[in-house]
Formats: C-alpha cells, structure tokens, sequence
C-alpha cells in the first residue's frame, strides 16, 4: 500500500491573499503621498499590514 502525500493546506489561498494584501498595501501608499487628507487609507494601509502579518504567519506555520 503506497502513501499518499497529505493534501495542500491552504498554503495557495494564503499566497493569494498576501499577495492581494502587498498590492493593495502599495496602493494605499501611493494614495497617502498623493492625498494625505484621506483618512480611509491609513485604515486601508493598517487592514492590509494586518493581514499581511497573518498571512506570513500563517505560511511559515504551514511550512
């Protein structure tokens, strides 16, 4: 009986989301120099470092 490698753990759908998160990260920084009156996108900017923090934690946990 051969054994089969465990299957992905959601390590594709957290590249998806860190990815998504540096993206919109970027963006939200280009924005704040552009317009530093918009408070949205500090809260923008902090959501996504948030979740970018998640993601790489949770990426080296599934490692």
């Amino acid at each position: 009986m051969t054994s089969n490698p465990p299957p992905p753990t959601g390590r594709t759908t957290w590249r998806v989301l860190l990815a998504v998160a540096v993206t919109i990260a970027a963006a939200s920084v280009v924005l704040i120099v552009l317009d530093p009156g918009k408070s949205g996108s500090y809260f923008t900017l902090i959501g996504m470092l948030c979740l970018i923090w998640l993601s790489v934690t949770n990426l080296r946990r599934l490692r």
